[in-house]
């Protein structure tokens, strides 16, 4: 059997081209399909996300203030207190 070339044959840059203007199968494959869409946040996710952290960020700084700057600050106004007492000085606040 022999293949004769006929006007209406379609070449392998014909096909090269065709894949450059039009999606392959494959191509199409790569897109996202609604099952893929639904692993995303929302607007609402995202905004519920944000007061979430908010409150979190705020908690771990009023827990850090407490257990981490509040005990210094407190040692230094002792500090304070007894240094104005030995050389004079202001009156103790507390």
């Amino acid at each position: 059997m022999s293949w004769v070339y006929s006007k209406n044959m379609i070449t392998d840059d014909d096909i090269k081209k065709l894949k450059g203007v039009f999606a392959t199968k494959d191509d199409l494959n790569r897109f996202a399909t609604k099952d893929d869409l639904n692993r995303f946040a929302t607007k609402d996710d995202l905004e519920t996300m944000e007061k979430r952290l908010k409150k979190e960020i705020v908690s771990d700084m009023a827990e850090y203030m407490q257990n981490n700057v509040i005990p210094v600050l407190n040692q230094h106004e002792k500090r304070l207190d007894r240094i104005e007492k030995h050389i004079g000085g202001f009156p103790t606040i507390a």
